[in-house]
């Protein structure tokens, strides 16, 4: 079963517990044995910090993951004999961020992303002017916040997009921003909604 069905299903039928700081805050020593089970959904970054957090306060947890392996989205592709990142690959908001420490901590090399010094590249090596890509971005936003007026609960996000903007839908600029951008955060775009 996908992710979202069955958080969706657990919600309607009131099968989801719902964790709030009170629930942690009842605990007030770690070594405490709770007469209590938490269920936590997923087995990224969140999940495990949240699952290590119950458990150092006695609930007994279990941790369900939809993939074969823990990481959700941190996870290297080694395939072609170098690794390269398939998903998180930034520390956003690094400035009092706990993965900021555990980066640290695990001895990696990070350094401080400056968005308005980045650079793109079409085939070939080819730098895009800055504007092009500025206007390109810009217009990915308002195009966004139209999309729920275009589409409905039965098409994807990638057909009604597909549709309304077919000189977008093969160019390469497009496909990098639609990937970052979206498919990065939501998943597939043909399985996306285009009510976002």
């Amino acid at each position: 079963m996908e992710r979202r069905k069955f958080l969706a299903n657990s919600l309607k039928h009131g099968g989801m517990l719902l964790l709030t700081p009170s629930l942690l805050t009842a605990c007030n020593k770690s070594d405490t044995k709770v007469d209590k089970s938490v269920i936590v959904i997923g087995a990224g970054i969140s999940g495990l910090a949240a699952a290590k957090k119950l458990k150092d306060k006695g609930f007994t947890v279990t941790v369900l993951e939809a993939q074969d392996k823990v990481g959700g989205r941190l996870r290297s592709n080694r395939s072609l004999g170098i690794a390269f990142d398939e998903g998180a690959s930034w520390i956003h908001g690094i400035d009092g961020n706990p993965i900021t420490d555990l980066a640290n901590k695990a001895g990696m090399t990070s350094f401080h992303t400056v968005d308005e010094s980045r650079k793109s590249y079409d085939v070939g090596g080819i730098l895009r002017s800055s504007s092009a890509y500025d206007d390109a971005e810009e217009e990915l936003y308002e195009i966004l916040d139209t999309m729920m007026n275009q589409g409905s609960a039965s098409q994807s996000f990638e057909s009604v997009f597909n549709a309304n903007y077919p000189d977008h839908a093969n160019d390469r600029l497009w496909k990098f921003l639609l990937s970052t951008y979206i498919t990065f955060d939501t998943g597939d775009l043909d399985k996306l909604s285009s009510l976002l």
